[in-house]
């Protein structure tokens, strides 16, 4: 029994240590979307001025350079995806461990109470 409450209560602690990791995940995806945001309008200013420049075969190095930029940020924001949901996940199993540890404790403890009734008559 005490293994089993000390199993639960380690899990709890996993589980908090996954759900902050998945928040601050959430933040660093948001964050990564809000600069994306920012570097397309910037890229479509600079398409927009340099095409109105009338010099629409040459290339802007530096809209080149900002949409390279935009990609890397996709890649990473991508990675950051996946990892959130394999986090997520494991948040998931977690919980349904410790619901299954606490169900396991209560039949434990029902067991023991039927044979404390059962030895006391």
């Amino acid at each position: 029994q005490q293994w089993a409450e000390e199993g639960v209560e380690n899990l709890f602690h996993i589980q908090d240590d996954i759900q902050q990791r998945v928040r601050r995940l959430d933040d660093d995806i948001r964050d990564i979307a809000r600069s994306m945001t920012v570097k397309q309008r910037l890229l479509g200013v600079r398409e927009r001025g340099f095409a109105a420049s009338g010099a629409s075969n040459l290339v802007d190095l530096k809209a080149r350079h900002i949409a390279d930029e935009i990609e890397i940020l996709r890649q990473s924001q991508d990675r950051l995806i996946r990892e959130r949901e394999g986090k997520a996940y494991i948040a998931e199993l977690i919980e349904s461990n410790i619901l299954e540890f606490e169900e396991k404790l209560k039949d434990t403890r029902r067991s023991f109470s039927v044979r404390l009734v059962y030895a006391a008559d």
